[in-house]
This record gives C-alpha cells, structure tokens and sequence, in this order.
C-alpha cells in the first residue's frame, strides 16, 4: 500500500497486473475503492511487486520493467483521469515478486530488490544508478543474498541508513552518505521496522 497524492495504491490486485486505487482522500473521509480505478500492466511489464511515490510521480515495479504512473487522478465517479498509462522507464529489470517489502524510498531514489535477487538502486533520474567503478550499486553484496533469500527493507537515522533483512538471518546494511556496505549476523527475524529512533 503507499500513499500517493492524497489517494492509496494497491499493488498486484487481481491476477496481479492492476494497480488499483482509491479517491482523493481528505480529513475525516476515508479512502473508498471503485472498480473504475484501476491502472494495468501486461505480460511483458509483469506483475505489480510495489508502488513507491517520488515527487509527482508514482513508480511502478512491476516483475520484468520498471514503470512510471504520471498526471493528476480522476474524480470519484471516475472521470477527468489526468493519469497516463503505465510507462516503462528500465526495460532490462524487474523486482522480484515476492518481496515488495524490499521496496523502500530513500533520497537518492528507490531501492529493491531485483527479479535476479540482487539489490538495486533506481536513481531519481530513471536510471538503475551506478558506482564510480561503473558497477550496479548493491551488485557488492549479490553474493551474500544468492537467489534464494527474500529482503525487508528499513530505513533510520534520518534516511542515512538502510536495513536489508534477509532470510539469511543477517542484515545487509546501507550508508546513504558514505555509499558503503556492512553486515550484521545473527539477526533472526519475522518482519522489522524503524519507530521513535530505534530498528526493531
């Protein structure tokens, strides 16, 4: 679920192609759903893994693109939909369906985890970024996820730190500032999140 321009969006309704949101939202209305307002993909884009708002626009991670949604939404009776269709911006990667908590915003864009189990950075420009080496960021530690494990994402400390839990039992961790990488072992876990300072 992520909130976009005062509406939620669902990710992967149905058979898993459709995003599906809601109304504009407003204080003391809650959100309402309508079989009108919807946006899909097709088989060549794949699956919706996750939705994640940047500026005025809403980034679609679908299982073999990455997409765009642009424009202002529709009235509740569904009219006046000022929304694009879904435009593919990456056409070489996809996020890996089962793990769309590995989708997390950060300020220099939108990390996930790929349909080939690697982390990556989708850059604010569109692009999947890139380190000075001329290496995919997060291609540092695809040896340590394999293929197999599955990611949550946390972010802290003021956006400047990203937690990677993996099934592993460790957690892959990210320095925003310093672009460089750590690991902490020993770290079994169901779920996690960040609340009043504190990872959890």
């Amino acid at each position: 679920i992520e909130n976009h321009q005062d509406r939620l969006f669902l990710s992967g309704v149905g058979d898993g192609y459709e995003v599906a949101f809601s109304n504009a939202t407003a204080e003391g209305r809650a959100p309402e759903f309508s079989v009108l307002l919807f946006k899909r993909t097709d088989y060549e884009f794949g699956r919706v893994v996750a939705t994640q708002s940047q500026d005025s626009k809403l980034l679609v991670m679908g299982e073999r693109k990455l997409g765009v949604l642009l424009g202002q939404g529709p009235t509740d009776t569904g009219e006046q939909d000022g929304y694009s269709d879904i435009e593919t911006i990456v056409h070489e990667l996809g996020a890996k369906w089962t793990t769309p908590k590995s989708v997390v915003a950060t300020v220099d864009g939108v990390w996930f985890q790929s349909a080939t189990g690697g982390l990556r950075l989708l850059g604010r420009n569109g692009a999947i970024a890139r380190g000075e080496d001329g290496r995919f960021l997060g291609s540092e530690v695809d040896r340590e996820l394999g293929t197999n494990y599955k990611c949550n994402a946390v972010v802290g400390y003021n956006k400047q730190q990203i937690r990677f839990y993996h099934t592993g039992n460790e957690v892959l961790v990210y320095d925003v500032q310093f672009r460089q990488w750590s690991r902490f072992s020993n770290h079994a876990h169901v779920d996690a999140a960040f609340a009043e300072g504190r990872f959890y």
